[in-house]
């Protein structure tokens, strides 16, 4: 069985909030600039300050350590696009590559609640008890 891996954090702690989008019927503000939006009926993704920050100081000091590299080894602006473009679809592979560590620790823990789920029910079976109500609604329990 996979392990999920614990975030690694190195400065201030990121934690993410999720809540339902609206509708686009819907009249809504402009999201706020921390928000990552897709889909309607899709969850909206809300970074604190601090990530936001954290991962913009991330991106800044690479492309400054780059721009030294490059000014140093003399590359042309084509051979830093194509570099750019190289980091650009490394980053996506990785967070593609965490969505779907993801997807497998959600899909993990989907099998073990419905084998459990099961197993309640089995035992309220032979204990002669009224099976008790355990659907759920995203993952709580009603």
């Amino acid at each position: 069985q996979r392990q999920r891996a614990e975030p690694r954090r190195t400065r201030a702690s990121c934690r993410f909030s999720l809540r339902p989008m609206a509708s686009p019927a819907a009249a809504t503000p402009p999201p706020p600039p921390s928000g990552i939006t897709g889909a309607p009926g899709a969850m909206e993704v809300h970074l604190p300050s601090e990530c936001r920050d954290q991962l913009g100081t991330i991106l800044n000091s690479t492309a400054q350590r780059l721009e030294a590299i490059w000014n140093e080894v003399g590359f042309s602006e084509t051979e830093r696009r194509v570099q750019v473009d190289a980091l650009i679809k490394e980053v996506e592979r990785l967070c593609e590559e965490k969505v779907a560590d993801e997807e497998a620790v959600r899909d993990t823990f989907l099998s073990s609640i419905a084998e459990n789920k099961d197993k309640v029910l089995d035992c309220a079976r032979r204990l002669n008890e009224e099976p008790p109500d355990l659907e759920h609604d995203g993952g709580r329990q009603k």
